[in-house]
């Protein structure tokens, strides 16, 4: 009986220990196989966790970029037993990203909290799954949602619906603070479901609490901690916040089951197949049945999640960046008026904002450019996995090496981008006209670089070439890499940087624009700035707009 008893109270100690035995065999040899290439300092490492503090640390932008200045173009971290090399080599980066024979898939297991955020039947979805078949018809099925076609669609949706906003904003008073977070979050929303899904979810009003914005911020803050803490499963059962976490993403999941069930709901012929829900309705799995209830419902909520969270982020820090910096400010003031589109005493009903004048609005586009690689909204970039022995800096890399590219450490890097690399400068894409084979430094590509088939690639041997600038400044990526490169790159792209174009247009066109009494400095603000999942201002960024 003791015996037993004692049996009994034995065996998960000794399952624990086997346990912890493995791991650390495991973190051994993985640590052994990469051992030339340099980690970060031990003093931030513990022997079971690895790095895992620094990891999920809010300020992991900030952490990884400046490693890399310590470090260099490649070097490694560990979380628990999984050893990661972080790269921000553009050229080893472009041949990863790009197609060709050094092309390396996403590592889908890294993303699976993009999955574990659903309730019922889990399954992946169109940012979270392999490069398999099911992959290439989602994508197929999207990329002409994304066209320069249906763009010029869009346009007039983003138009009017920034228009009410700014009315709302114009009508409450110059001493009115606003959150442009929150009103950028709302814009962007609001045009990803009347655009691209042919419905309200009433987010334009600003007085007014918006149930999806709120849902979407949440499940963000849950995602990250799925996605940057291992132990999360372990924290269920001590932490409150992680509970609460867990509740949130119920909420979240129902709400978009409601949505994708009204969507089948409605006649095919009511969703057009070059708008996001159209597209989704008609994909297919690659038995030719059509998407299953969690496999339609997973995409519908990434496509509207990605589709609104990236951009107001984007347009949040170009707001910032500019009254940080009252000369660049006033540079895209000039050249609004050199287009006729700034209010001025003499032009109280300046003209709107026409597609023509996007791409010829460098400054703009400059100012938009040099945000994105400042700020990236997806800082941590993709996780990548060898799928064979490769080179990376000089380093021989086993296969089934996870290899993490963050925007955040690259697109700030010395070595790419100068002395300067901290500093917003927008004149620096301006200036890289001549190394772009004559292309406009500043201009905003419309098409997605990536292929959704093999044969569609067309030139692969060429792809991770072309993505780098040639002559004087050889090596440097032609764009930040704010939405990734090749077939991997994000299908909606061209929205995103349309939604900033024009809400940042008619902003700067109406509006005096300045930090709301109580604010901190714009330095402070920076300073706060966190990541989860996207970067993000904890406590908004509240702002007195003044019309012209």
């Amino acid at each position: 009986m003791y015996l037993i008893l004692a049996a009994l109270l034995l065996a998960p100690v000794v399952v624990m220990g086997a346990l912890v035995a493995l791991i650390v065999t495991k973190i051994k040899n993985g640590e052994a196989t990469l051992s030339g290439i340099p980690e970060i300092e031990s003093t931030s490492k513990h022997w079971l966790y690895g790095h895992w503090r620094g990891f999920v640390d809010p300020k992991v932008h900030q952490y990884l970029a400046a490693q890399a200045r310590l470090l260099g173009p490649i070097f490694r971290l560990r979380v628990v037993d999984t050893v990661i090399c972080v790269l921000t080599d553009p050229v080893d980066i472009s041949k990863m990203c790009c197609r060709g024979q050094d092309f390396q898939d996403k590592e889908a297991s890294a993303y699976d909290p993009f999955n574990l955020i659903h309730w019922g039947p889990t399954t992946t979805n169109i940012v979270s799954m392999k490069t398999d078949d099911q992959w290439k018809l989602l994508r197929k099925g999207l990329s002409p949602c994304f066209s320069s076609t249906n763009m010029k669609l869009a346009m007039p949706v983003i138009q009017a619906i920034s228009a009410n906003i700014l009315d709302q904003i114009e009508a409450a008073g110059p001493t009115q603070a606003f959150d442009m977070l929150d009103a950028a979050r709302r814009m962007t929303a609001e045009v990803i479901a009347r655009w691209g899904f042919k419905m309200t979810f009433g987010g334009e009003d600003l007085l007014k609490p918006n149930e999806l914005v709120k849902l979407i911020n949440q499940m963000f803050t849950a995602i990250h901690c799925l996605w940057m803490n291992p132990l999360y499963v372990f924290s269920l059962l001590t932490s409150k916040e992680a509970r609460t976490h867990r509740t949130n993403t119920r909420a979240y999941d129902d709400y978009m089951a409601g949505v994708t069930r009204e969507l089948q709901a409605r006649p095919l012929d009511e969703l057009p197949s070059d708008c996001i829900a159209g597209a989704l309705m008609r994909v297919t799995q690659p038995s030719g049945e059509p998407l299953s209830f969690p496999q339609l419902k997973s995409n519908v909520a990434i496509m509207l999640a990605a589709g609104f969270e990236t951009s107001a982020s984007a347009i949040n820090s170009a707001v910032l960046s500019l009254i940080q910096h009252p000369a660049e400010l006033a540079r895209l003031e000039e050249e609004l008026d050199a287009f006729g589109l700034l209010k001025t005493p003499t032009r109280p009903e300046p003209r709107a904002v026409e597609w023509d004048d996007l791409g010829r609005m460098t400054y703009l586009n400059a100012v938009i450019k040099e945000t994105l690689r400042l700020y990236p909204p997806a800082s941590l970039g993709g996780m990548r996995a060898t799928s064979k022995p490769t080179t990376l800096c000089g380093y021989d890399v086993p296969a089934g090496t996870w290899v993490l590219i963050p925007g955040c450490a690259l697109d700030r890097s010395i070595a790419v981008y100068g002395e300067d690399a901290d500093e917003f400068r927008p004149d620096r894409w301006l200036s890289r006209s001549s190394d772009s084979g004559g292309k406009d430094g500043a201009g905003i590509s419309w098409a997605s670089t990536g292929a959704y088939d093999d044969e569609d690639a067309g030139g692969v041997a060429d792809q991770a070439s072309a993505a780098l600038v040639q002559g004087p400044s050889a090596g440097r990526l032609k764009e930040p890499i704010a939405f990734s490169m090749g077939p991997r790159d994000c299908v909606g792209q061209a929205l995103a940087r349309l939604d900033a174009q024009v809400f940042l247009a008619m902003l700067f066109s109406r509006f005096r624009v300045s930090l709301a009494p109580g604010m901190d400095s714009p330095e402070e603000i920076w300073s706060k700035t966190a990541y989860h999942v996207t970067l993000a201002m904890p406590d908004g960024l509240w702002l007195c707009m003044a019309s012209r």
